[in-house]
């Protein structure tokens, strides 16, 4: 299924993700917290905003697209209750499918939610394994609505 040098390989990818997610959730943690309170604020007339963030994995042979993108919603991610909003990233819970089957050789490992994402969404180990660059794109947008009322 696995050979013993792929599965290192993606077992390293999985680390790095790992990684990946806690600096995400520590930039939009800041980057959330400072929107609502410009929301708070009605700063330059701010009626809402949406915080996001695109993953972009790339192969050593890109043409400069991605061969996989994820998404992930980032709103909210400063409160308290991130369960109930459905916030994955560095939530320390094992997200491997894999844990169930009889003789998987991930079955007792601990994946992280982008790991689990890339596999659930591409379909091939060799294809994970190819991974050379990922690119985070974390996108706050600022949304304001402008009445016409003369």
């Amino acid at each position: 299924m696995l050979d013993m040098k792929l599965h290192k390989h993606l077992k390293d990818i999985n680390t790095k993700l790992t990684a990946i997610e806690k600096r995400i959730v520590r930039v939009a943690t800041r980057l959330d917290n400072n929107l609502q309170k410009e929301l708070a604020k009605g700063v330059d007339g701010m009626v809402d905003y949406e915080l996001d963030c695109v993953i972009g994995f790339f192969r050593k042979d890109s043409d400069g697209d991605p061969f996989c993108e994820l998404y992930e919603k980032l709103k909210g991610i400063s409160g308290e209750d991130k369960e109930s909003h459905g916030y994955f990233l560095a939530d320390e819970i094992n997200h491997n499918e894999f844990t169930s089957w009889k003789n998987h050789p991930m079955k007792g490992e601990f994946h992280c939610w982008l790991f689990h994402s890339l596999y659930d969404h591409i379909h091939s180990w060799e294809d994970i394994a190819s991974i050379d660059t990922v690119w985070i794109d974390i996108r706050p947008r600022y949304q304001y609505a402008i009445d016409f009322n003369f």
